[in-house]
């Protein structure tokens, strides 16, 4: 009997010997062969991450699960289904973002390396949790006949910067002359002259 060093097939007709410049025996018929061998090693990675083994990583990492304990669909492993899910979400956010404003992915990226990589008015959020929102002017295009967008959405001209979710409310609660007066109270507080004539005012 003989045995197909490579699908390990068995028998004793349609084998031969050194067949395609391969030595030892193997199925004449290749096609079938290759079929038995892909079987194989589908066989051999049930349970493994298609990624991980696309990828040629051999070590065993844990596999993702929904939350019902069913495995998630792939199956991928936690890390890989981290990263696709970051890629997934990313793509989302360019096409929501390009919807809304008008600007590409690209576009986006560019103003956040533009502003160093943060909120342009508080310079502390990154938007590594969230990522910064797109502010734009709403009343950009209040002196023309007609309006080319409604009010809640933005076009190029409108996108003023990248703002945290914190500095986006604060800019779009107050108008320009309450921030003012709120600048001069940081810089300049008026309680400090009023209580500094009533002191100049007491008798000593």
């Amino acid at each position: 009997m003989k045995t197909c060093d490579q699908c390990g097939r068995a028998g004793n007709r349609g084998f031969d010997k050194d067949a395609g410049g391969h030595t030892g025996w193997r199925c004449v018929n290749v096609t079938s062969c290759e079929i038995r061998i892909a079987k194989a090693q589908r066989a051999a990675n049930v349970g493994r991450c298609v990624d991980c083994v696309t990828e040629g990583i051999t070590t065993e990492r844990k596999l993702a699960t929904k939350r019902d304990g069913t495995l998630e669909p792939g199956p991928r492993c936690v890390t890989h289904k981290r990263a696709q899910k970051k890629v997934r979400s990313l793509r989302s956010h360019e096409l929501r973002t390009e919807a809304d404003y008008g600007i590409t992915g690209p576009e986006y990226w560019a103003i956040y390396e533009a502003q160093g990589g943060c909120c342009f008015i508080c310079r502390r959020s990154k938007g590594n949790a969230r990522r910064l929102a797109v502010d734009h002017d709403h009343h950009f295009h209040d002196n023309e006949p007609v309006l080319p967008h409604p009010r809640d959405k933005g076009c190029r001209r409108c996108v003023r910067a990248l703002l945290c979710k914190r500095c986006n409310m604060l800019i779009g609660w107050w108008p320009v002359a309450a921030l003012m007066r709120a600048i001069q109270v940081l810089v300049d507080p008026p309680a400090r002259k009023v209580l500094a004539a009533i002191m100049e005012e007491k008798p000593l």
